[in-house]
């Protein structure tokens, strides 16, 4: 990353960095702002010098080293959109599209943050034009806290896939019980823990307060939905996956089943 951003300082005016949450350590444990304690990652780190959070927060360094004062950092945290190959809103889609009672944990009240992809990249073009004012022009940008909820995100992907699931939310301890990974297993999912307790609670206070503005969640899943679903949409969002090695597959049909089972006999429907 250094030797990257030096060959470009003398030929470019300004640099937009997109960084991550994840240079912040205490994330997602403990409440997070741009004042919050970073990994102390280095400029010239190599590959394996450090993980993620660590060698992003090298990359910062580097940029800034590069272009003082004219470097704009944004971190974001989960980012949705069409073209999204994480398989994460990718996978809950398709699982709506399967249809029939699917098993969701939690209530539909619980929060979540999301940053729709086209909203992160005019944020970034609209800093840019401002020109920076010094080297520690750094965003959060996880997304608005009203821009909706785990409700709302899952209501969006039932009713960008025809309407045929449906949602069925169940205690996270059965979920628990039956070994299920979270948010690898089951995307988006981090069960009740202190070492999650502010996954969905960091600032974009700074952002919002910049100009930042965030799309429905309902926008963003009915748009991936239509990228994905159509021609040679799904060989895009899984085409990257050979090369990362194996990935935990999304829930099992017959593990969801038991859960709804589960779920079932511990809340038999009254007649």
């Amino acid at each position: 990353m250094a030797k990257s951003a030096a060959a470009l300082a003398e030929h470019a005016g300004a640099y937009l960095f997109v960084s991550t949450i994840n240079v912040y350590p205490g994330f997602p444990a403990l409440p997070t702002d741009e004042s919050s304690p970073r990994h102390g990652g280095t400029a010239d780190a190599g590959p394996e010098g450090g993980d993620y959070g660590w060698l992003k927060d090298g990359c910062e360094k580097a940029v800034r080293r590069a272009f003082p004062g004219r470097v704009v950092v944004l971190q974001p945290g989960l980012i949705v959109g069409p073209h999204d190959r994480a398989r994460r809103t990718t996978a809950w889609l398709r699982r709506a599209a399967r249809g029939g009672p699917m098993a969701v944990p939690g209530s539909p009240d619980r929060p979540l943050r999301v940053i729709d992809v086209r909203d992160l990249a005019a944020f970034g073009l609209d800093l840019l034009t401002g020109a920076p004012k010094d080297d520690a022009e750094d965003y959060l940008v996880p997304g608005a806290p009203d821009n909706g909820n785990w409700g709302d995100y899952l209501d969006a992907c039932v009713a960008a896939t025809a309407g045929r699931a449906e949602l069925v939310y169940i205690d996270d301890q059965l979920f628990v019980d039956h070994e299920v990974e979270p948010w690898t297993e089951l995307p988006l999912w981090l069960p009740p823990d202190p070492q999650f307790a502010a996954a969905w609670t960091t600032s974009c206070a700074k952002a919002l307060a910049a100009g930042l503005h965030c799309r429905p969640i309902a926008d963003s899943l009915r748009d991936t939905a239509a990228w994905l679903f159509a021609p040679g949409g799904e060989q895009e969002a899984f085409e990257d996956y050979r090369h990362f090695g194996a990935w935990t597959p999304f829930l099992s049909a017959e593990k969801e089943q038991a859960i709804l089972a589960a779920h079932a006999a511990k809340h038999p429907q009254t007649k």
